[in-house]
């Protein structure tokens, strides 16, 4: 990644990469924010971190940082480069990333619950699954038995979470 960007501008050539990041819905759109913080909160845990520290939040992990970041883009967004990461290994990483998120990038219900499980599993003292299941419901209501599972599952095949 360039060194003469700022954390700011490394976000937005990343999100180009992503291409889930309207600038426009980004500033109307509850959605488009949910999405970000989901998608980037993701990112980072493929051992790829930018900077942004999350805490648990209304909707799983939020960062602060992230939301005034991404704000600032908002005009300055279309005429940021792209960026690459320089190391080999980092920007394997990320494409594992963009091969695990692909199919999901633009669901909310998705990455919310991908996003709170892997949170959850890694900064809580409890690891139980049913306990990680019954914190996510009191925020998503409506996450599924089965569709837990299936995160659960994916999350761990690809090395995210332990069994």
């Amino acid at each position: 990644m360039g060194q003469s960007l700022g954390k700011a501008e490394i976000l937005g050539g990343l999100l180009h990469r992503i291409e889930s990041f309207e600038p426009v819905n980004f500033e109307t759109e509850f959605k488009d924010r949910l999405i970000l913080q989901k998608t980037i909160y993701l990112m980072q845990s493929f051992d790829l971190f930018i900077g942004y520290h999350f805490n648990w939040y209304l909707r799983g992990p939020y960062s602060p940082a992230l939301t005034k970041d991404a704000f600032e883009l908002i005009n300055e967004y279309k005429e940021l480069p792209t960026v690459h990461f320089v190391d080999k290994t980092a920007e394997e990483r990320f494409n594992n990333f963009m091969s695990f998120t692909r199919d999901h990038i633009n669901d909310e219900y998705w990455l919310e619950a991908m996003a709170s499980i892997h949170y959850l599993y890694h900064r809580s003292l409890v690891k139980d699954r049913d306990d990680i299941l019954k914190t996510i419901r009191n925020k998503m209501p409506a996450l599924k038995r089965g569709d837990f599972d299936d995160y659960w599952d994916d999350l761990c095949k690809i090395g995210l979470i332990g069994d």
